[in-house]
Parts: C-alpha cells; sequence; structure tokens
C-alpha cells in the first residue's frame, strides 16, 4: 500500500549525480562507482585523496586494526553489520576485546552490532569501545511512535544504563572502562 501512495523506492541522496532518477540507472551508476570488494589498496588511496575523518566500519580482526591504522584512519568500527551481510561471521562482541587492544590510544574505536539495551552499551564499553552505535533500537523507536520514538529509545536506553551502572557501583562511563570483568560476567 505504501509503494501505491508514495510511489516506488528511490536512492535521493545519489540520484542528483546519476544521469536519471529511475531505479535502473540509479543502480547501475552505485554499482559502477562504489566497489563491492574494499581492499587495503583501495583503502590507502581513498586516504592519500581525503584528509578528513575517515572511519572504516565492519573490521572483525585486530590484524585488520593494525592495517588501518597504519594508514592512518581516524576510527574503526568493530560490526558484524548486524549479521544481515554475513550470517556466518563472528559476533562483533566477541571481537572487540582483541581489536581493542591493538587500537587503544591510536585511533577512536566505535562498536555497531546487536545492542538493544543499556547493557549491551556497558557491555560494548567495558569490552573497549570508546562509543557505540545504535540502528534498530531507534528505527523501533520511531516506528512505534513516530518523531517522539527517537527520544524515547534515548531515555529508555539512558534509563537502563544507568541502572546498570548503579546496580555495579559505577559512575561514570570512565569507570564502564576499566571494568576487569571476565568474560563470563560480561556475556
Amino acid at each position: 500500500m505504501a509503494t501505491l501512495r508514495a510511489g516506488l523506492p528511490r536512492l535521493r541522496t545519489v540520484e542528483t549525480y546519476a544521469q536519471g532518477q529511475d531505479l535502473a540507472t540509479v543502480g547501475e551508476f552505485v554499482r559502477f562507482k562504489f566497489r563491492a570488494n574494499l581492499d587495503w589498496e583501495y583503502l590507502k588511496a581513498v586516504r592519500d585523496i581525503w584528509q578528513g575523518p575517515l572511519l572504516v566500519k565492519g573490521l572483525l580482526h585486530p590484524q585488520d586494526a593494525e592495517s588501518c591504522i597504519q594508514l592512518g584512519v581516524d576510527g574503526i568500527c568493530v560490526s558484524n553489520h548486524g549479521g544481515r551481510q554475513f550470517d556466518g561471521a563472528p559476533a562483533a562482541i566477541d571481537a572487540l576485546p582483541a581489536v581493542a587492544r591493538v587500537a587503544k590510544g591510536k585511533t577512536a574505536l566505535l562498536f555497531d552490532s546487536g545492542l538493544r539495551s543499556g547493557l549491551d552499551i556497558m557491555r560494548a564499553l567495558a569490552r573497549g569501545a570508546d562509543f557505540v552505535l545504535l540502528g534498530r533500537a531507534y528505527l523501533y523507536g520511531v516506528s512505534a511512535l513516530g518523531k517522539e520514538g527517537g527520544a524515547h529509545t534515548t531515555e529508555i536506553l539512558m534509563a537502563e544504563l544507568k541502572n546498570n551502572m548503579a546496580q555495579m557501583g559505577i559512575q561514570s562511563a570512565e569507570e564502564i572502562k576499566k571494568l576487569s570483568l571476565t568474560e563470563e560476567l560480561l556475556s
């Protein structure tokens, strides 16, 4: 029904650069301009051209983090893309500590994958993330409540995080990052 009311979906952020606005033309433009395979040579070429902030998302291995640091990226995002790209990939939360050991003090470390609660945020920070990205939680909030859903989602997540911090006797995010809990307690 939504398609009947609003028309076919469009890639508005890209269609201004393509030679047409129909989905087939824009899709061909995206396939031509955006590489399916990102390799280290390509990333180096991007870094050489682009001196602005550069964030690489989707790393799960500490060697890849080291390569990114050597290329001068400004941030690394440990993510398995929510498991939707390759459902056989390791859980990002399990990969986070090893990547954090490599990245600590060298580049910003973000975490994105499977975050649904304040406790999930706390786990990611305790395992080495500098900060987290959330997608689905906000999609659910906006889907349920419209414009107010995003703010409501933030309120829920913050309340859960504060509650979990209080239960552990923690006052700040910095204290979370200093936790030395066993893997069993964080799971």
